[in-house]
């Protein structure tokens, strides 16, 4: 079948891999994009892939690379965290813009291999940290910058989710195919938000503890950390796909000198002229309304980013790259018993 010409700024788009998120998510928001043209799917379950396609009429390719070679100018990867390199590094030696779902790699060593070939072939590679394109994220991050919180030295954050309430896949929870547990999936989104609000400070310690008590696999479900910035920062981040409590928890306090920054939901206390004074600039809306909406904005971002080039708000596997290091110091302190110096900043 010969390739479809491509209008002016038409954005042609393939996806690999057709699980839930990408059904009822990504590819959704994908056929709503004015300018875009989803060109097709593959997934590494033909079977499933292909049956997928023909109910919703879009091409299927049988392999990755006949997708590569269609005209496409960007990938999104949605498959297992062990097929990121491989798939994304196929790709940008083909001349295609990748944005890989998080994280970026089950490691740092195969992240710098997918970076390397992205620099390479000068090709953008970006990762679905869709957590920095929430409005209550956004919005913290703007008063952090303007300075009105005073100076940042106390950092919480959690994400619980009670025991049972999600159906993830079962690879989600073995380290060999997602490089690890709860925190490769829940705290390396948190890691990277935080660093992203806070512009990429230097981890210089962290201490970490992991569990696994209820995941069937080999991957830890629950997980607690402390993390020491160089700026004088303390951040102490809680994850867990176990929590035995009725409802799920997620919660995020940056605390500073001149004021306290609360989300889910989000509300702002702030000590001016000797009072506190408090805003909630996004009561009108839901928390569910919030994250959905984030997926949109990211998606919408890397189509901005192939039609412009301009790369803010990310996020840029260089960015990403150093939440992924904080994690694997994590899970070696964890390991070791005990706490651990480091020097963990941002690529450049």
């Amino acid at each position: 079948m010969p390739v479809k010409k491509k209008s002016d700024n038409e954005v042609r788009l393939g996806i690999i891999g057709i699980g839930t998120m990408a059904q009822v998510v990504h590819i959704p928001i994908l056929r709503s994009i004015e300018g875009v043209d989803l060109v097709g799917i593959s997934d590494l379950d033909s079977e499933k892939g292909e049956r997928y396609a023909q109910k919703n009429g879009i091409r299927w390719y049988e392999t990755p690379e006949d997708m590569f070679h269609a005209g496409i100018d960007g990938v999104i990867i949605l498959t297992p965290n062990n097929s990121h390199m491989p798939l994304a590094i196929g790709a940008l030696q083909s001349g295609v813009h990748v944005m890989v779902e998080k994280p970026l790699a089950r490691n740092s060593a195969e992240a710098e291999k997918m970076i390397s070939a992205a620099d390479k072939a000068k090709k953008h590679l970006l990762v679905l940290m869709n957590q920095r394109f929430r409005q209550d994220v956004r919005v913290v991050k703007n008063y952090v910058k303007a300075g009105r919180l005073g100076e940042i030295f106390r950092i919480r954050c959690g994400w619980m989710t009670k025991y049972d309430t999600w159906n993830r896949p079962t690879w989600v929870g073995d380290k060999k195919i997602a490089g690890g547990g709860v925190m490769m999936d829940y705290g390396i989104q948190m890691l990277d938000f935080i660093l992203w609000m806070l512009e990429y400070p230097k981890v210089v310690r962290v201490s970490g503890v992991t569990k696994k008590i209820r995941n069937k696999g080999n991957g830890e479900d629950y997980a607690m950390a402390t993390i020491y910035f160089d700026k004088g920062i303390v951040m102490t981040l809680e994850v867990t796909w176990s929590l035995p409590a009725k409802e799920s928890e997620a919660w995020t306090v940056i605390a500073g000198s001149n004021g306290r920054a609360h989300m889910n939901p989000t509300h702002i206390h702030l000590l001016e002229n000797e009072r506190i004074n408090s805003y909630f600039p996004l009561k009108s809306l839901k928390t569910i309304d919030i994250h959905r909406s984030s997926y949109e904005s990211e998606i919408k971002h890397f189509v901005e980013v192939l039609r412009t080039g301009t790369l803010a708000p990310g996020a840029t596997a260089k960015e990403c790259l150093q939440a992924l290091k904080v994690v694997e110091a994590i899970y070696e302190t964890a390991k070791i018993g005990h706490e651990i110096a480091v020097d963990i900043g941002p690529m450049r």
